[in-house]
């Protein structure tokens, strides 16, 4: 039976969310079913970033998420530096496809400081194929105590150089999402907020997306701290409300759960 690209990612998922679903750590509050992983995971994106100029040859990466049609929001700081590069996205479903930054706010000075301002965001435009829609995920408000999720791609030591123009982009499959599970800890009065969570993330997890078990955005996975004396790592995402805010002001439409 010959399946659409949307009905494609739906069936193919469910095998693929059940494997994470199940591999979920048992301090998570909450657990997150098949539907609903295998939407935020066709939802969240490796940004994948190659120079030119004398840093040719150079390739770095983050996660990003949908957050509108041909829409990706990620950190600031996986796409900010000024280095002659090019974007890329891409995921399971969707093939390696160039990207473009539309805008970009990077203010680190208040970083983890309550009633401070931190910044860290940015939006991505990308066209995806022709009959693809990949889902949108939409935001909603975060508070203490709440089981959470972050999906993304930690990848490994150096991703695999990309041959954009190769649709079959084997490549591009090589890296695995990462879905871990965790709790909210705390929310900062910052501006935006941060959300302390414990999910285990890695440097490659910054700018994916930290979902509640209805995969819904409550943050976007930005930096992780030093281990503390219970060998413990905090993270901390951009709130939801801050990321919504910042959609606004570049003048998109964000998506809240109803």
């Amino acid at each position: 039976m010959k399946t659409t690209p949307r009905r494609a990612w739906v069936v193919a998922l469910s095998a693929f969310a059940l494997m994470f679903a199940l591999a979920l750590p048992a301090r998570a509050q909450e657990y997150i079913s098949q539907d609903v992983a295998g939407r935020v995971a066709a939802a969240t994106v490796m940004v994948h970033i190659e120079y030119d100029g004398p840093e040719a040859g150079h390739t770095s990466w983050g996660s990003g998420f949908v957050v509108g049609n041909g829409l990706i929001m990620t950190n600031a700081h996986v796409v900010k530096d000024q280095t002659p590069k090019r974007i890329y996205v891409h995921n399971q479903y969707l093939p390696v496809t160039p990207a473009r930054v539309l805008a970009a706010r990077y203010d680190p000075d208040g970083r983890g400081t309550a009633g401070s301002s931190y910044y860290d965001v940015a939006l991505l435009a990308y066209t995806p194929p022709a009959g693809l829609q990949l889902p949108i995920l939409p935001f909603t408000t975060p508070y203490p105590h709440q089981g959470v999720f972050a999906f993304g791609y930690p990848g490994q030591d150096r991703p695999a150089q990309y041959v954009p123009e190769t649709s079959a982009s084997g490549a591009a499959l090589n890296t695995p999402l990462s879905i871990t599970g965790g709790m909210v800890n705390s929310v900062l009065r910052s501006n935006p907020s941060l959300v302390k969570h414990d999910a285990l993330c890695y440097f490659g997890n910054s700018g994916g997306p930290l979902v509640t078990a209805s995969g819904e955005v409550v943050g976007m996975q930005t930096w992780s701290a030093e281990p503390d004396h219970r060998n413990v790592v905090d993270s901390f995402a951009i709130g939801s409300h801050g990321l919504a805010d910042f959609m606004m002001q570049s003048g998109y439409q964000p998506y809240f759960a109803r």
